[in-house]
């Protein structure tokens, strides 16, 4: 049983050499990849999203103390 569990740990520290060899070679693809968000972000669509996601917590900031000031009044 116990050697079953070192060998599992070998196979699994084998794995990660491997990984960092291929992570610097991930980067060179993925220099592509951030360049394709670019063009998706000319999208009108895309962009309303992003103002709207920027927006909603701008908006919600200032009702909360509003809302938070009429509380008290009330009571």
């Amino acid at each position: 049983m116990s050697a079953v569990k070192v060998n599992k740990r070998i196979c699994s520290c084998n794995p990660r050499p491997t990984r960092v060899q291929t992570s610097p070679v991930q980067p060179n693809p993925a220099q592509p990849s951030p360049a394709q968000p670019s063009p998706v972000q000319l999208r009108p669509g895309k962009l309303n999203l992003a103002h709207l996601k920027s927006e909603e917590p701008g908006l919600a900031q200032p009702s909360t103390p509003q809302l938070s000031q009429t509380q008290p009044n009330q009571s």
